[in-house]
């Protein structure tokens, strides 16, 4: 049994599926979504790789966007440790990690840096998240 005959995927919707249970898997601690195979477990965006290119990453799969749980194909992407870092979006005490609440900024509370970069002041959250996340890219492409 081959892993294409034990589940299935959805490459627009990111759904990954165990034909014999039609079970999604379960969210673990870390907030990805995982399967138990033979015993071991597996993070469901490592699997839907294995399912798609008919190997293992790698090196890590990064969520483009950020949400842990958005296993579209599209969103998905094998790059080393280091640049996943630089693209990381783990929220900390309910922030964006380079997005920073400035209250006494009335017009444009929200601010954004990437290391040492400042990226601008912002009227939403959503905006300087973006500035951010288009900064992450570009240099990911670098």
């Amino acid at each position: 049994m081959t892993w294409k005959d034990e589940f299935t995927y959805n490459p627009e919707s990111g759904r990954f599926i165990r034909i014999s249970t039609n079970n999604e898997g379960s969210v673990s601690g870390s907030g990805y979504m995982g399967f138990k195979v033979g015993g071991i477990s597996y993070s469901v965006h490592r699997l839907i790789w294995l399912y798609m290119t008919s190997s293992w990453p790698k090196y890590e799969i990064d969520h483009i966007d950020g949400d842990k749980l958005n296993n579209k194909w599209i969103n998905l992407r094998d790059i080393p440790h280091d640049k996943n870092m630089e693209n990381m979006s783990i929220h900390r005490k309910g922030q964006s990690i380079g997005i920073y609440y400035r209250p006494e900024c009335i017009n444009n509370p929200w601010s954004a840096r990437y290391k040492d970069k400042y990226l601008g002041s912002f009227k939403t959250e959503q905006q300087a998240i973006k500035a951010r996340r288009k900064e992450c890219e570009s240099r990911l492409t670098k």
